[in-house]
């Protein structure tokens, strides 16, 4: 993402933690998005942990637009 260091300090400053997936077990992926109230993340696999959220949680991926047809 061109602007993904702007982007993160711009929902840094509306309260969001950005966090690296890759550096957390299963089990803290699984509790992390258990109690999330918003996720934003790039497409792809980090988000399939999806499937432990919240029916109310919200989410917004952010897909190239390469790959938007």
């Amino acid at each position: 993402m061109i602007n993904e260091n702007e982007l993160i300090e711009a929902l840094k400053s509306r309260g969001f933690i950005p966090i690296q997936l890759e550096k957390l077990s299963f089990g803290q992926q699984c509790e992390l998005f258990a109690n999330a109230d918003f996720i934003i993340g790039a497409h792809g696999a980090g988000l399939t942990n999806i499937v432990f959220s919240s029916p109310k949680t919200i989410i917004i991926e952010l897909i190239p637009h390469a790959l938007v047809r």
